[in-house]
């Protein structure tokens, strides 16, 4: 991957691998709602139409227990752990092979923490994904 152009990595980013980052506030853009941001990756990574876009995208909160009502947030509207959250369900538009998660929990409070790492697992159960430490 270190040797590949930006016109390759971009044919594998989100749709083959997605990273969550430690820090969802400075991840995400302040001036877009989380379904602008979920369209973006969409239109920039995919053929899927409108219809396909907001269907997944409401999909995909609702699997991290988010409801699709906060597509219209932004994110200084959510919670620490929504925010979260968040990025985790747009880590999983695609359905990508892997998902790097650089210290997911470290922004949260103990119990926030202890929530989201609940999820993570029920995630990995329900979608059948491998778990690493």
């Amino acid at each position: 991957m270190a040797q590949m152009s930006d016109k390759e990595l971009r044919h594998l980013r989100w749709r083959d691998f997605s990273v969550v980052m430690q820090n969802a506030m400075n991840a995400l853009n302040p001036v877009m709602t989380v379904g602008q941001q979920m369209r973006d990756a969409c239109k920039a990574h995919s053929a899927m139409s409108n219809d396909e876009i907001a269907s997944r995208s409401a999909e995909v909160l609702r699997l991290v227990s988010i409801d699709p009502i906060h597509l219209n947030s932004f994110p200084h509207q959510l919670s620490g752990g929504m925010r979260q959250r968040a990025m985790i369900a747009m880590s999983l538009l695609f359905t990508p092979d892997l998902i790097v998660m650089d210290e997911p929990t470290s922004a949260l409070d103990v119990v926030g923490q202890r929530s989201l790492m609940r999820q993570i697992k029920e995630l990995q159960n329900r979608l059948g994904s491998p778990s690493s430490s």
